[in-house]
């Protein structure tokens, strides 16, 4: 617990995806992921309260690889990914950059997300 009076101080978020729309806000890691158990101020936020602490995206528990994450329109944010090599339980593999994911976020009263492959 900090003193009374002293504020966090959050260094990790200068590299962070920001958008905001009145007062809801999010600020995600620069592939647009909130890792779980961050200490960082990573989240989803209305009026200053942080509703959503963890929120990542994975292809049977492997992380996609990004190919491109931006946030310029300040209301939104997008990351284009591929896969990495792909092995299911049966051994069978998908190739590296068979499949195109694009993630798409919009703040618009709430935190909409769409994910097409």
């Amino acid at each position: 617990m900090l003193p009374q009076g002293e504020a966090r101080v959050i260094s990790d978020i200068r590299d962070a995806l920001i958008i905001r729309e009145d007062g809801l806000f999010l600020l995600t890691d620069p592939d647009g992921d909130i890792p779980l158990n961050n200490d960082s101020g990573f989240g989803l936020y209305h009026n200053d309260t942080r509703y959503l602490s963890g929120w990542n995206l994975s292809l049977i528990g492997v992380e996609p690889i990004v190919l491109l994450s931006t946030a310029e329109l300040g209301f939104g944010q997008e990351q284009v990914m591929t896969n990495p090599e792909l092995i299911n339980e049966n051994g069978e593999t998908l190739p590296s950059g068979s499949l195109e994911i694009r993630r798409q976020r919009v703040l618009d009263h709430a935190l909409i997300e769409s994910v097409r492959l």
